[in-house]
């Protein structure tokens, strides 16, 4: 934590730490431990979905198919007040199905919606935190790459993890929306309604906007529907839809070179950055265990009062505060492979600990001072718009989310019932 607050990157705190500390308990023979944890890592066939990924993002990103999505999500919201509102949120699930990515989803959002409500007069706050909301479903709902990280440091199923994160991300949605509607309904100059040269007219003029629901169906079921269907693997399922979104921009003839070079450009750079971290945590977490970590964790957890709801409760407190400050990978591959077997061997169902965790990192997107979602807004909004802004507007949805966590913390049936399902 000391060295974080020097700016320094947090792979190479990480990696620094373990080598220090590694040495300090073992000497140089400790390098040889080291080399095997990271070959154990780069020849982990799960990670290989992570890349696929992040390549159909950037490649969806600048294809053209999300604005079209975004203009017929908010045609067909008709007059509804608070209808560009309530079409980001949507557009916002579709983009998390399509595409896993947070930065992807929220900068896209940012420059498709946030312009637009501002221009029809919504409230800034409402505008921007509606934005930052429904760009952080990407992280939940599946193909996210949080569950393959996860998967990677604890070998739960990714299936389950996919399974069990749809109804999480479903019930976020509705209570976005939910907020949203009472928000306008509080105050009408919140969200004024879209105006009738706006309004596209007739009934199969309207229709006719369907063919933009076309390719998104198409990636969906490419990705998340040959996943749940059993058909392929998500790390067979990411080629397939990383290939599905290849096609459909050559068919628009907007597959060039430009497009392709940017968008493994970005790839490269955001998995390396992934993939460093990936390594040096490992090396961090195999010097820990060395030195009696997990041993002085379970201690530690155990003697909490209120039992295993006790450890629960402060494994979340734990996950929120460092969501503050470190990068969800860093705390998925440092403190989930020391606090989630412990959680488990106090009788929670692994898969359910693992969703709890995601949604607990979802809100670290939004949460202040370093949340990831408020600087990719802070980024694409106008220069008016100062930073104490988007964190007031990202607030009311940080609440949210922390609801949705308590309710699927109450009623894990909300996280098991799609795991069980598929047995």
């Amino acid at each position: 934590m000391i060295l974080l607050m020097t700016g320094a990157p947090l792979y190479a705190v990480i990696g620094a730490v373990g080598i220090v500390f590694g040495i300090i308990l073992e000497g140089v023979d400790i390098f040889p431990l080291f080399a095997m944890r990271i070959y154990g890592l780069m020849v982990a066939y799960s990670l290989v979905a992570v890349p696929l990924f992040i390549f159909m993002a950037n490649l969806l990103q600048r294809s053209g198919i999300i604005e079209e999505l975004f203009d017929a999500v908010f045609q067909w919201s008709g007059k509804i007040r608070g209808s560009l509102a309530l079409a980001t949120v949507l557009t916002g699930v579709i983009l998390a199905a399509m595409i896993g990515v947070v930065g992807a989803s929220v900068i896209t959002l940012g420059l498709l919606a946030l312009p637009a409500m501002l221009q029809k007069n919504y409230n800034r706050h409402l505008a921007v935190g509606t934005v930052c909301a429904a760009g952080s479903l990407g992280i939940l709902i599946p193909p996210s790459i949080m569950p393959i990280f996860y998967s990677a440091a604890t070998q739960v199923s990714v299936i389950d993890l996919f399974a069990g994160s749809i109804l999480p991300g479903v019930l976020l949605c509705l209570v976005f929306c939910l907020y949203i509607i009472i928000m306008t309904l509080i105050n009408q100059e919140n969200a004024p309604c879209i105006t009738e040269e706006e309004q596209i007219k007739g009934f199969w003029k309207k229709a006719a906007l369907g063919k933009s629901l076309i390719p998104p169906i198409i990636i969906i079921a490419c990705v998340l529907g040959s996943i749940l269907a059993g058909v392929a693997s998500p790390t067979e399922a990411a080629g397939v839809g990383a290939f599905a979104v290849i096609v459909l921009l050559a068919l628009r003839k907007k597959l060039t070179f430009n497009i392709i070079s940017a968008s493994l450009y970005s790839t490269i750079s955001a998995t390396g950055m992934a993939l460093w971290i990936t390594f040096a945590s490992t090396c961090f977490v195999g010097v820990y265990a060395m030195g009696d970590g997990h041993e002085f964790a379970n201690q530690l957890v155990s003697a909490l009062p209120g039992g295993k709801w006790g450890a629960l409760i402060f494994c979340q407190v734990l996950y929120i505060f460092l969501g503050m400050f470190i990068d969800w990978i860093g705390i998925c591959l440092l403190i989930v492979p020391i606090f989630s077997p412990i959680l488990v061997g106090l009788g929670f169902d692994p898969i359910w600990v693992g969703i709890v965790f995601m949604l607990n990192m979802q809100m670290s997107f939004l949460t202040p001072p370093f949340g990831y979602a408020l600087f990719f807004v802070k980024g694409v909004a106008p220069s008016s718009m100062e930073m104490k802004d988007i964190i007031l507007g990202a607030l009311p949805f940080l609440l949210l989310q922390a609801l949705v966590l308590v309710l699927c913390s109450v009623f894990p049936d909300i996280v098991m019932v799609l795991p069980n399902l598929l047995g």
